[in-house]
């Protein structure tokens, strides 16, 4: 229903907003270029890290992503 998508996407818009201030400015950068549809390696290029340092960046990102849900790893 409309009023159950209004309530869906305010809270989506909480959860990456508290996301957002766990995440550092690092993080957020490999987020997005992630969820742009980017690999590993393309990502370190654009961001200049070894592909190694972005999936360290992306395992740091889903472990918190847990922490926010109030999931156990």
């Amino acid at each position: 229903s409309p009023e159950q998508l209004v309530i869906e996407k305010e809270v989506w818009e909480d959860f990456k907003q508290r996301l957002n201030g766990r995440l550092s400015k690092m993080e957020n950068q490999v987020l997005a270029f992630y969820l742009d549809g980017n690999n590993y390696q393309q990502i370190g290029e654009k961001m200049n890290k070894s592909s190694k340092s972005i999936d360290n960046a992306l395992q740091r990102i889903k472990g918190k992503v847990r922490e926010s849900l109030g999931r156990k790893k």
